[in-house]
């Protein structure tokens, strides 16, 4: 509950593209992010948002972001936000029977219901059963090439 900001980096390739990006996160809680993602030698896009209000800069100039966007921007931040409860973040998590193998691992799936006003579709989640780490997430066609995370705690 004592971090105050966490700074990720994420190199991913889109596979059927052969195109490389980099997004840097520099997330301030409880609801602030800037988030950059450099598509390699193609453009960049920043996107910021301070609690109420979110914005994209991209070289076509400012956007606002309103809406369905915008609420699903908050809900981001909310859900990687260390002192966020469970419930606050999700109204059901649900257990799928079965068995999950993702790769060489023996996974569990997880079925995430936000709690939001908007109705976003569930959140399907891969955890490994050997260490619970995350295994697979939604989008199939992304390779993440590298990924680093750095927390900073409240002075």
């Amino acid at each position: 509950e004592d971090v105050s900001t966490l700074i990720t980096f994420i190199e991913l390739s889109i596979t059927a593209r052969r195109i490389k990006m980099q997004v840097t996160t520099k997330d301030k809680f409880p609801d602030k992010s800037r988030k950059v993602t450099e598509i390699s030698g193609v453009t960049s896009v920043t996107n910021i948002v301070n609690g109420k209000e979110a914005w994209e800069i991209s070289p076509a100039g400012v956007r606002v972001i309103t809406g369905r966007e915008l609420e699903f921007s908050k809900f981001q931040l909310l859900m990687k936000t260390p002192s966020a409860k469970m419930k606050d973040v999700f109204k059901d998590i649900k257990l799928e029977d079965g068995e999950f193998k993702i790769g060489n691992l023996d996974c569990i799936k997880l079925i995430c219901i936000p709690n939001t006003t908007l109705e976003f579709p569930p959140l399907n989640m891969y955890f490994s059963k050997k260490d619970f780490h995350l295994a697979k997430n939604k989008f199939k066609f992304l390779k993440i090439l590298k990924y680093f995370a750095f927390f900073k705690k409240k002075c």
